[in-house]
């Protein structure tokens, strides 16, 4: 609660509940303004109800409004498009890119979704088994990806000429036994002696553009 006092000690009540009273009517305006930045029609209603009387995409603005209440400099989001229908990913990746313009703030997505990161990211880090095995621009993970791991991702992106998907051979480790050397080995098509025997560092291809593996380091093209 919020209590305020007089200088010999003694609780003004009254004073307590009419500042009470100007937090939460500035707290709900400033839930209305973000609402409404975020597009959703009838905020001044939308702001009393309760989750069960939501849409799930309607959900998801709101999730992203309560990150953004306190003009933090990162947000990080973790799938914020699972669980929704295609017409509502496509609603929610465009408000993405909305606020990347119009925040000061950095976005750090999360997503087993290449396709949607070519959507909405500056630079992709794609990692393996808890590792970043790439980074680069997006255009340079997309275009001129390094690691076998990111290729196999790309191959596995369904296009409208595809007739079948690749799919990467194997299975991710169990973390509790990794393997020795490069955690990709086991799956990897290109895999080298050296590969089983020590995880490779990360090497720079170019000033944006680094990757961790041994193909890489030697100039090898896969």
């Amino acid at each position: 609660g919020i209590s305020f006092y007089l200088s010999g000690g003694k609780s003004v009540p009254i004073i307590s509940r009419v500042a009470k009273n100007a937090l939460i009517k500035e707290g709900y305006r400033l839930a209305v303004e973000l609402l409404t930045f975020l597009g959703i029609p009838h905020p001044e209603k939308v702001v009393k109800l309760y989750p069960h009387e939501l849409s799930g995409g309607m959900r998801q603005r709101i999730v992203i409004a309560i990150a953004l209440a306190n003009y933090p400099k990162v947000v990080i989001m973790d799938e914020p498009t699972s669980a929704l229908d295609v017409t509502i990913q496509a609603q929610i990746l465009d408000l993405i890119k909305d606020l990347k313009s119009s925040f000061n703030t950095s976005f750090i997505f999360i997503s087993h979704d290449l396709s949607v990161l070519a959507e909405v990211s500056d630079r992709i880090g794609i990692m393996y088994a808890g590792q970043i095995v790439e980074i680069g621009s997006a255009r340079e993970i997309f275009l001129e990806p390094l690691h076998p791991y990111t290729k196999a991702l790309i191959e596995a992106i369904p296009t409208m000429d595809k007739t079948s998907l690749k799919t990467v051979p194997g299975s991710v480790p169990d973390m509790r036994y990794p393997p020795q050397g490069c955690s990709f080995s086991p799956r990897c098509p290109f895999v080298m002696d050296e590969c089983k025997l020590r995880q490779p560092d990360m090497v720079k291809v170019s000033e944006t553009h680094s990757v961790a593996c041994f193909l890489a380091r030697k100039g090898d093209k896969q």
